[in-house]
């Protein structure tokens, strides 16, 4: 819902703003200046590093025999505004806010043992959810302009939150009757400054208006271990400024 109000507008305030900085450029009213302005708006697909949140619970189910399904989220959307500030072209700062998809963990297992006339079965189900994790970016900027062509790296930190919740069932029968059942339910809100670094490609189309294309590597983390995640985006965006 939010994304869906945001990007229209930010599509508004860049197409506004390559407008504006045209119509100055064809009237001769640009003024060379050491800072400069940039407006980027970019979706991304990420890519968690290491997604191996079923091998814990694979590796339990095989001691005691039991059959387990499990699915873990490893690929998500995303999406980023930003509004950067360069210095002679050459470097900048970007603050932004980026907003990264939710993360699902669903995973069911059952056993199930033969003693004289008893059939006795087992059986787990868990599902957890990492929700959204969004904030404020912070990041350096480090450029390279050959015309129209301008690569570029970046380095920073940002503070995000996210929700949590998680709902685990654990389930006896004896000769199928249910004999107990015992269900769990959590929830809760993380949050923490992490690292981003990433780099990419600028390729203006004119002036004032070019699309973008990068790559960046960001963290989740928290300092009790309870989230620990790495995402790969890659991503494709409009920007609007001066070059």
């Amino acid at each position: 819902m939010v994304r869906n109000r945001l990007l229209p507008f930010a599509f508004a305030i860049i197409w506004g703003t390559a407008v504006s900085t045209s119509a100055q450029e064809v009237a001769g009213t640009t003024t060379t200046t050491p800072v400069g302005f940039q407006f980027d708006v970019n979706v991304s697909n990420v890519v968690r590093a290491a997604a191996n949140d079923c091998a814990p619970l694979q590796a339990s189910a095989r001691q005691v025999g039991a059959t387990l399904t499990c699915d873990a989220t490893s690929r998500m959307p995303a999406w980023d505004l930003n509004a950067t500030m360069t210095l002679y072209k050459f470097v900048g700062i970007k603050v932004g806010f980026l907003d990264v998809g939710q993360v699902r963990v669903r995973a069911n297992a059952a056993a199930e043992s033969v003693t004289d006339a008893f059939v006795i079965g087992s059986t787990f189900a868990q599902d957890s959810v990492f929700g959204r994790a969004r904030g404020v970016t912070l990041l350096g900027v480090a450029r390279l302009p050959m015309r129209r062509v301008v690569p570029f790296v970046e380095a920073g930190v940002w503070h995000w939150s996210a929700t949590t919740a998680s709902h685990t069932q654990v389930g006896n029968t004896v000769n199928a009757v249910p004999t107990l059942v015992d269900v769990h339910d959590a929830s809760g809100t993380v949050q923490n400054w992490d690292p981003v670094v990433g780099g990419g490609v600028e390729i203006w189309l004119s002036k004032y208006l070019a699309l973008d294309a990068g790559v960046r590597s960001i963290v989740l983390s928290t300092s009790t271990d309870l989230v620990h995640q790495r995402f790969t985006s890659m991503s494709f965006g409009i920007k609007a400024g001066r070059r």
